[in-house]
């Protein structure tokens, strides 16, 4: 009975033994399991959040000496910009160098001045390759290129090509970042050579450039810069103008030249008798905007008006240009003959033309695009610059014509048919006030 009790005993404790046993295993492999299984959360969160962001390099440029990045948050999670590496493109014997950032961004939002305090000495004249990292792993490449050695696309344009002796021509030069996407130049600075000239013909400068410079240039973005010269000559004597930037690669260059035409007879007789194959009016190239009139208010949000050169088909939009009178009277533009032209190619070869009467605006403000009411004329003061309004779908029209909804490249004309002011009156009268009219060509302008 003793050795029956005794074994019943040691049975029970080895029973205890193993029971406890498979239960502390059991709760182990348990606590394995569930710390396996938060860690796959958090690696298939990590994962998903990294997935989730979303940002873009919007500006790059040199500011006092140090890179200046601005990056805008396109994603729906906050991002932390931990790491900028940068690497000098022209010293081989500048070392790629990491430095450590704590950059937090929040969805939409965009943060200027990356790069700033880091104490890397950056330079205008050098090009440098530079990447940000997040927090996340994600990260994000740029270059910021000097303008030396870069071939940029350049245009140079004249107004009035044909110039008066004694007249003011205006000169738009554009430069486009023509590069891959992800290139960046910076620090563009317009320059003009001395005008060469045949005959007797001087230019003499009167302002510009203006601006001076351009901070940098995004791939695909263009810069406008403007000059004025006075000029003065005898009848086909020829003014070449020629402009680059500063550094360019020998080549990179755009001329234009102007002609000087010198009326031998009243400009008054001119106007009735030529038509318009001597132009007084010059036009302000960098001023050539639109505004869509069914998406904002124009003339309270401003900002809406929008440089040329590109628009969207099938859209209503208000021209307008600045125009200058360099003649001797004032003048009244015609509602039903002044006109913005847009000439082009459809896709099966065919010719396109939308034609955008005069919009006289109602307001003293001249931007409202949509409160235009129709009035006989517009005048333009002589040796004075006015906003000149298209849009109308007709003579005198309230309607606002849409863009034709072909896509391509157009060519944009100015049509003008005008009453001169010969005495005084400050009003049309339709016997006294001679016919006057003129063509204005210009820009390219490409509907996407």
């Amino acid at each position: 009975m003793k050795r029956r009790g005794l074994s019943t005993i040691i049975g029970a404790t080895f029973f205890v033994l193993v029971m406890g046993s498979t239960i502390g295993y059991v709760t182990y492999s348990m606590d394995v399991i569930d710390d396996l299984a938060y860690q796959v959360d958090v690696k298939q969160d990590t994962n998903l959040n990294r997935q989730s962001e979303e940002f873009k390099i919007t500006g790059v440029k040199v500011d006092g000496n140090e890179f200046n990045l601005t990056v805008t948050n396109t994603g729906t999670i906050p991002i932390n910009i931990t790491n900028m590496w940068a690497k000098n493109m022209t010293d081989p014997l500048w070392n790629q160098t990491k430095y450590q950032l704590n950059q937090i961004i929040s969805p939409g939002q965009s943060v200027a001045n990356i790069g700033q305090g880091t104490g890397l000495v950056a330079m205008n004249s050098e090009s440098y390759s530079l990447r940000l990292v997040t927090d996340r792993g994600n990260a994000l490449s740029t270059q910021l290129l000097s303008s030396t050695g870069q071939p940029l696309q350049m245009t140079l344009f004249t107004s009035p090509s044909t110039p008066l002796s004694q007249q003011n021509v205006t000169l738009l030069f554009t430069v486009k970042n023509n590069l891959t996407e992800g290139k960046i130049i910076q620090s563009i600075t317009p320059q003009m050579a001395p005008p060469t000239t045949t005959g007797a013909a001087t230019a003499v400068l009167k302002s510009g450039p203006t601006p001076a410079n351009a901070d940098s240039l995004a791939p695909g973005e263009i810069a406008f810069f403007e000059w004025t010269y006075y000029v003065e000559g005898n009848k086909n004597n020829q003014i070449t103008y020629n402009a680059t930037i500063a550094n360019a690669v020998p080549g990179n260059f755009v001329t234009d030249l102007t002609q000087i035409s010198i009326p031998v007879i009243a400009q008054a007789a001119i106007n009735e008798v030529l038509g318009g194959l001597v132009g007084i009016l010059q036009m302000d190239f960098d001023t050539f905007e639109f505004c869509e009139v069914n998406a904002v208010n124009c003339e309270t949000d401003t900002t809406n008006w929008k440089r040329a050169w590109n628009g969207t088909t099938n859209t209503a939009y208000v021209w307008r240009i600045n125009m200058t009178n360099s003649g001797t009277n004032d003048l009244f533009l015609d509602e039903s003959t002044a006109m913005l032209t847009l000439k082009g190619k459809s896709g099966g070869g065919g010719n396109i033309n939308n034609a955008f009467f005069l919009k006289n605006p109602s307001t003293a403000t001249q931007e409202d695009g949509g409160a235009y009411t129709p009035n006989n004329s517009i005048t333009l003061i002589v040796n004075a610059t006015t906003y000149v309004y298209f849009g109308a779908d007709g003579a005198g029209a309230t309607a606002t014509e849409a863009t034709n909804n072909e896509v391509g490249i157009y060519a944009a004309n100015i049509l003008v048919f005008a009453h001169e002011d010969t005495n005084g009156s400050g009003f049309y009268e339709l016997g006294p006030d001679i016919s006057y009219s003129q063509n204005l060509p210009f820009q390219a302008l490409k509907l996407d």
